[in-house]
């Protein structure tokens, strides 16, 4: 109990001598000039975290932002800006968040697919494709998509008649070429046994 008592006393002081510090700060540069002091060791205080922990700069963003939407403006035809703050905000969050470039291509990829040429074609944009609450839900569409269609292709090759003359045609040289494996086994060890 003394430990904690101790470190307890030891914060409350260091946020005492904190406050009397800030306050002194403040009476000599005056309140504006600190919030602004602050603002700017807090921004690059953020910055050297990103850059310890290994997350992308503002450049590898930057560019990365303007990949994603040049790829959504090829799939639509339309001509969004990646220099808008909106928009920009939206996927520097998900970007930070740990989703690629690939993410964000295959979210354009199955909505352009599900509503480029109807009704919902007016929701092909960067406010509604990287929305906090939809984005993932998009991205999970595009890979359960991708499942059925892996699946609609394996049931084609099953059915289809080529697929299965060729897979008996594979089984049966497969079962040639381990009789053949088999023999020279043999073989090899009635040698070692002489």
């Amino acid at each position: 109990m003394k430990i904690e008592e101790k470190r307890k006393k030891n914060e409350e002081r260091r946020m005492k001598d904190n406050r009397e510090l800030y306050l002194k700060a403040v009476s000599m540069i005056g309140k504006e000039q600190m919030v602004m002091k602050l603002h700017s060791f807090l921004l690059r205080s953020i910055r050297k975290a990103r850059t310890d922990q290994g997350l992308p700069s503002g450049d590898e963003i930057n560019s990365k932002i303007e990949l994603i939407i040049a790829h959504l403006n090829k799939l639509t035809g339309l001509n969004y800006r990646s220099s808008t703050k909106a928009t920009r905000n939206l996927i520097r969050f998900w970007l930070i968040q740990g989703f690629t470039v690939e993410d964000f291509k295959k979210v354009h990829e199955i909505k352009c697919k599900q509503w480029l040429n109807n009704e919902n074609s007016v929701y092909l944009r960067p406010l509604t494709l990287y929305n906090g609450s939809k984005f993932e839900g998009y991205l999970q569409q595009w890979y359960i998509n991708k499942s059925r269609e892996e699946h609609r292709e394996r049931k084609k090759k099953i059915t289809h008649p080529g697929h299965l003359l060729q897979e008996r045609e594979t089984k049966k040289a497969n079962k040639e070429s381990a009789e053949k494996i088999h023999g020279i086994m043999e073989n090899l060890r009635k040698k070692l046994r002489k």
